[in-house]
């Protein structure tokens, strides 16, 4: 266990990297962090503690903070700080930084590293997270030194000249290192542009714009270009369309009639306009969304001196400074005389307004003229846009990027951003589901915003909006539209608004067939007349994904997903819908991790694609075999082959015959070293016809590996000469159970196992002696300190399976000739695939005689240790009071019960400690192992339950963990599926609080509020109950016995029960940090502030509205 070193210096004053980083945030003025706390990033996280100005607001998705975050840039101009651990929150940032790109916000995505010396080499959970953010910022580093201080400055400096993200990654021990002496302090300056169009300059753009016939498009400007636009509109007879971005353009009335909204609808007829002018002048900054109607074509911007900062873009041309100024001179320089030179587009497209005006009257009616209202794109912006007066009012949205469910995160970070405004989100039961665990948040804080929620009533969303914000400890009450103003407060609170449905196409149902005969009446309704897509470029792709092993797929098949699925479904694929954007991924690397055949996810929206790179992540790092399917269409912002360069190999397919075969070369080569690929198909090619001429290739096969005579025999010698030999399995046993079970029969040897390898042998087995690592079992460190011979199959570099003690010869078997090069202390290497390697040693072995007496000894005393441990009761506790009757460790030991033969999957956190350590029995178990993302437990019982028939799977989950994916609730009751969930509530992140502790700082921002999670699933449709004590948990695991559908238990359980190592002798440091700890919590308990643990200041905004800096530029 790791410990910090520099805690002497800190005792004695010493500021810390984290300490001057925080310094710089507060110099710009930046009042508020949105992230989880974890333990590479714990050190900055007790810098925010420690100085006080800067309110660490603590999320439930780190995705959501970076949408937080965007939005306070968006407001406020300046930096809008999201924080993630290494690893998985590292990845959920990348959301908060493509939002950012998309809507030119400034924004530092601040992501935890492994420390310094372990970068580099496979460390668990490490990633290269300057390859992951290039793609989605401005500036992006990693610091591996104090002295780089300055960096933070630039970085800050980058962001506020640019309008967009940049992202930093520090290691952890570099944010808990003294500062250098000098180092001096970083700062940051938000300049003020200069610069003005001349006249020449204008001049020529005069004459450009009366070349040829033009269209204006206005972007996010103020209100008082307005009168200067439809001037030049009616100089050039043009036509004038603005952006939701653009909507001050309408404040007050002050616009003419020639602007058109441009409403989601409306975008194609809009674009077509756009491209058959000669000449586009947009008004405003360049953005995702201007960037989507303008491709290609030639543009002449006209925006604020800001822009300086953009990057330079081929073919534009840009005049600069006040934008009405420059206007009006163009005006000018025009005159009476301008015409058009050509055909100008006759009508505009004006059809199809948008929905729900009542509502929008009523909340014109109700909310303040300054009020910030939080919008998800589609229905709601459109509406908002179309129908709500401006005034003096903020509209914020996920204008470019489109993240659906971004209302409510958004809405949170405008609380923080405008403290003197009233915050409204609106959103609809689909959105909400995305991030209805921010609810919690909203609870937890009391934050004073209202969320209005649109109720259409759709089926496919499963979910009473009302009902989880009441579960959360919101109020909630429904209203008509025409009453909806009414029913607003000031919050907490929803307001649910029953509304028509908008026109839309023949939903997708959910199934549970897997197309193996599994299949439910409704998909095969569903698929019948319908194309499998032969001939077509989605039909091939399809074919050749099945020819390979692709037996099972996963996604939100809607829009231009459809063609590819029904060419899956016709290649004999299953396709299974599932609701949250981050599942697919998730459940395809659980499926290929529990079958071992490769599986595949597809995706239909650029936002949802960057929420695959968790899956990704774990399916790469478990050594599971994944292809993902982005479906990319022409506007996408996000490049995909560079968001995903670094977890997978990727490939594009255009069509062309060429990219068809690179694209399976690419799922080959990912299949053979069980790895991702990634394709990214353009839309427009799944229905083309296939290349004349093509023939896809067939698949790569991947053969076992058998190991050559020579160092097998001297393994075997080896073996066979030890006197206590111990053989450590991890996943890369799994499939060669039988093989690993005779191989300790022949060699007398007692077999441990890694956290992934749990279950490869029975825990019943007479040779199984524990799990290693600290979370694992006493017996199977003893085994490790004690043998002389260690035979280590199957097992990944990452993670703690080689934070192995002892003095023994180390013998690595691996079929991967680069990592077996690279094992670390290794005595012997054989390059070999388990299985072969297994039999080969066994039938050599099976010639040198019985088994020596000593071994056997050996074995039975520490499989008996092992049985003492798995029976023992003994657990430690905190010293502080107990929280609940109900263990932590009861609840695991419950999980396996007498004749039953459950699946389970974990989530991460301390659940996976618990499960690791006391459910002895469970001879299934699917992990997120090596990359440990939260969230995963509830997606991957979802994917497993139909392929096991007759079997109930357990969700073992976390509170943290099951908010992540917490819609997919909706998902177990729509399917009906036999899955029990079962959630360690003990009201915190219980791996941090410790975490924390241990390096000396005081546990912060680790607890939760969890509202009442049985209620909440209940919302989602999922029968549930919420208990207290062994008794009622035993009793509902019955219920769960009984069940052939869902159920979620809600275990509250003691928060204080101690995940203690199964063997860890603390150092002084580690004694005088814990202690510290401990000082400090109790300090803050007398002072009553913000050191005092889990009980969080509400975040008091109304204090600190008269000393907030004015709100920048609104977007």
């Amino acid at each position: 266990m790791r410990s910090n070193t520099h805690i002497y210096a800190e005792v004695l004053g010493r500021d810390r990297f984290a300490d001057g980083v925080v310094r710089a945030l507060s110099g710009l003025g930046v009042d508020a962090v949105f992230g989880m706390p974890a333990e590479s990033v714990n050190a900055f996280v007790d810098a925010v503690r420690r100085d006080g100005r800067i309110q660490l607001v603590g999320v439930r998705h780190e995705g959501a903070a970076g949408i937080m975050a965007a939005t306070y840039g968006k407001l406020t101009g300046r930096p809008g700080v999201c924080l993630g651990t290494a690893g998985p929150g590292a990845t959920h940032l990348a959301l908060g930084t493509a939002e950012a790109m998309a809507d030119r916000a400034p924004m530092l995505a601040l992501s935890g590293q492994v420390p310094v010396s372990h970068v580099g080499l496979t460390s668990f959970q490490e990633l290269d997270p300057v390859t992951l953010f290039a793609g989605t910022t401005v500036f992006n580093q990693y610091l591996a030194a104090p002295a780089q201080l300055p960096v933070v400055a630039r970085a800050l400096a980058e962001s506020i000249v640019h309008s967009a993200p940049v992202h930093l990654a520090c290691s952890s021990d570099v944010f808990a290192m003294p500062l250098p002496g000098g180092a001096g302090a970083a700062s940051a300056r938000a300049p003020r542009p200069g610069g003005t169009a001349d006249k020449a300059a204008v001049g020529e753009a005069a004459e450009l714009l009366a070349a040829g016939p033009a269209a204006i498009l206005v972007g996010a400007v103020d209100a008082g270009v307005a009168a200067e636009v439809e001037a030049l509109a009616g100089r050039l007879v043009a036509p004038v369309f603005v952006l939701p971005e653009g909507y001050r353009y309408f404040a007050a009335g002050r616009a003419g009639g020639r602007a058109l909204r441009v409403l989601r609808e409306r975008e194609p007829a809009v674009a077509e306009a756009l491209a058959a002018t000669e000449r586009v002048l947009l008004v405003g900054p360049r953005s995702a969304g201007t960037a989507r109607l303008v491709a290609g074509g030639a543009v002449l911007q006209v925006a604020g001196a800001g822009e300086l900062g953009d990057r330079y873009q081929p073919g534009w041309v840009r005049l600069l400074g006040d934008p009405a100024a420059i206007l009006a001179q163009l005006a000018a320089t025009l005159g009476s005389a301008a015409a058009p030179a050509g055909p100008r587009p006759s009508e505009l497209p004006v059809a199809g307004g948008a929905p729900d005006r009542a509502l929008w009257s009523a909340l014109d009616a109700a909310l303040p003229a300054d009020a910030v209202l939080a919008l998800d794109p589609g229905r709601v912006l459109d509406g908002a846009f179309d129908h709500l007066p401006v005034r003096e009012r903020t509209l914020t949205s996920s204008f470019g990027l489109g993240v659906p469910g971004c209302a409510l995160p958004a809405a949170i970070g405008a609380v923080l951003a405008r403290p003197d405004r009233r915050v409204l989100a609106v959103t609809t039961e689909a959105g909400l589901a995305e991030f209805a665990g921010e609810l919690l948040t909203v609870a937890r804080y009391r934050l004073p915003l209202t969320v209005l929620c649109l109720a259409t009533g759709d089926h496919r969303v499963g979910l009473d909006a009302a009902d989880a914000a009441r579960a959360a400890g919101l109020t909630a009450v429904t209203a008509a539209a025409a009453d909806a103003g009414a029913a607003l407060g000031t919050g907490p609170a929803l307001v649910q608004v029953p509304v028509e449905p908008a026109a839309r196409a023949e939903p997708l149902e959910l199934h549970s067939g897997q197309n193996t005969g599994q299949n439910r009446g409704r998909d095969g309704g569903r698929d019948r007349g319908r194309t499998s897509g032969r001939g077509t470029v989605a039909g091939a792709l399809a074919a050749a994904l099945a020819a390979r092993g692709v037996r099972h797929s996963y996604g939100r098949f809607i829009g231009a997903a459809e063609p590819l699925r029904a060419a899956l479904a016709g290649a004999g694929v299953g396709t299974v819908p599932v609701r949250h954007a981050e599942s697919p991924a998730m459940v395809a690397s659980a499926v290929a991790k529990h079958t071992g055949a490769p599986t595949a996810c597809v995706v239909a929206g650029e936002a949802d694609l960057v929420l695959q790179l968790n899956g990704a992540y774990d399916a790469r790092f478990d050594h599971a075999p994944l292809v993902v399917v982005a479906i990319r269409q022409p506007q996408w912002t996000v490049e995909g082959t560079s968001l995903l360069a670094d977890v997978a190999v990727t490939a594009r397919v255009t069509g062309s015959p060429e990219s068809l075969s690179a694209a399976l070369g690419t799922v080959d080569e990912a299949v053979h070293r069980r790895s991702v690929a990634y394709l990214e198909v353009d839309a427009g090619a799944l229905d083309a016809a296939v290349p004349e001429g093509w023939r896809p290739g067939p698949p790569t096969p991947r053969d076992e590996v058998a190991p050559a005579e020579e160092p097998l025999a001297e393994v075997v010698r080896t073996l066979s000469g030890a006197r206590r030999p111990v053989v450590l399995a991890g996943r890369g046993t799994a499939g060669a159970q039988a093989e690993l079970a005779e191989l300790a029969t022949a060699l007398g040897a007692p077999v441990v196992t890694t956290m992934a390898g749990r279950g490869v042998l029975p825990d019943e087995h007479p040779h199984f002696a524990g799990g290693v690592g600290t979370s694992g079992h006493a017996s199977a460190l003893r085994a490790l300190r004690e043998c002389d011979v260690l035979l280590v199959l199957g097992t990944s570099p990452r993670g703690a399976a080689f934070d192995l003690e002892g003095d023994f010869r180390l013998i690595q078997v691996d079929h991967d000739l680069a990592r077996l090069a690279n094992a670390p202390g290794a005595d012997l290497l054989l390059h070999g695939s388990v299985r072969p390697t297994l039999q080969a040693i066994t039938e050599r072995l099976g010639a040198a005689g019985p088994v020596p007496h000593e071994r056997a000894v050996f074995r039975a005393r520490l499989r008996r240790a092992f049985t003492q441990q798995a029976r023992s009761r003994r657990t430690r506790h905190a010293p502080q009071p107990r929280t609940s009757l109900l263990r932590p460790s009861t609840i695991a030991r419950e999980l396996v019960r007498p004749g039953g033969d459950p699946v389970l999957t974990v989530d991460v956190g301390l659940v996976t400690l618990w499960v690791y350590r006391h459910a002895v029995g469970a001879a299934d178990i699917v992990w997120s192992g090596s990359f440990a993302t939260m969230g995963f437990a509830l997606p991957a019982a979802i994917g497993i339950a139909p392929l096991v028939p007759g079997r109930r799977v357990l969700a073992a989950v976390g509170d943290g963990g099951l908010a992540i994916t917490l819609s997919e609730l909706a998902t177990l009751a729509e399917l009906d599926l036999p899955v029990t969930v079962v959630v360690f509530d003990n009201g915190k992140l219980g791996a941090i609080k410790y975490e924390q502790e241990i390096m000396g700082w005081p546990e912060y921002a680790a607890g939760l509020h969890n509202g009442d999670l049985a209620a909440l699933a209940r919302a989602f449709g999922v029968p549930a109950v919420r208990v207290d004590t062994p008794e009622a948990f035993r009793a509902a695991m019955a219920r769960s016995d009984a069940s052939t559908g869902p159920l979620l238990i809600d275990a509250v359980c003691d928060a204080h029960e101690l995940p203690a190592p199964a063997r860890f002798r603390p150092t002084p440091t580690h004694v005088f940090s814990y202690a510290t700890a401990l000082a400090r919590e109790l300090r803050g308990r007398w002072r009553g502030g913000p050191e005092s643990g889990p009980r969080f200041r509400s975040i008091a905004v109304a204090r600190r509205a008269a000393r907030r800096p004015g709100g920048g530029a609104s977007r």
